[in-house]
């Protein structure tokens, strides 16, 4: 053999064993490469799981938002109904145990009249204290629903805590929720 080829010779091995270290380089990069896809897959089931569940939080807890609103505005409803009945109610007897002051003056308290109003009285006052205990009983239930809202509200928070994981738009959204929930906690108490 020549010597110009052998020199291609060596040249050809030499390039051959160079290919041979870039290809085994190449292949354990490949090699981590894939193994880093895999992680990222994984994680992104993993995170596109917890969104799921996160989402679904989110909706379970607007939706029992909607519906304690609801009985919020049924109970506000029958407070108000209720302490203006009782209002009327104290008024009449007002009215009436004047009147039966003036009747048991001018007539006496023995007489018919003031009998009747008597009774009247009795019987207004007998409802008047049914009234309160209702009222009262109102208050506990627009207190009780006062409160689960409050703690939906708190979970929401911490949902919205949990959202910065999945970016701004997400956490935008659910701050929008948080602000209809304070609005309403505000509206809350004010008529209480």
């Amino acid at each position: 053999m020549s010597e110009q080829n052998e020199d291609i010779l060596k040249a050809v091995r030499k390039n051959s064993t160079d290919t041979k270290r870039e290809i085994t380089s190449l292949t354990k990069e490949l090699d981590k490469l894939k193994q880093k896809e895999e992680e990222l897959v994984a994680t992104g089931k993993t995170s596109g799981a917890a969104y799921e569940t996160l989402t679904s939080k989110i909706r379970a807890t607007e939706a029992a938002l909607v519906k304690n609103r609801e009985q919020l505005d049924h109970n506000n409803a029958a407070l108000k109904l209720n302490k203006g009945t009782l209002q009327q109610n104290q008024a009449m007897l007002t009215t009436l145990t004047s009147q039966y002051d003036r009747v048991a003056k001018a007539k006496g308290a023995d007489s018919e009249a003031a009998k009747n109003l008597n009774v009247l009285i009795g019987t207004l006052n007998n409802t008047i204290a049914d009234q309160e205990k209702k009222l009262e009983k109102s208050r506990e239930v627009f207190d009780a629903h006062k409160q689960s809202t409050e703690y939906l509200g708190t979970s929401l928070n911490t949902l919205k805590g949990q959202a910065g994981e999945f970016g701004r738009g997400f956490a935008s959204v659910l701050e929008g929720a948080a602000g209809g929930f304070n609005a309403m906690k505000r509206g809350l108490i004010v008529y209480k």
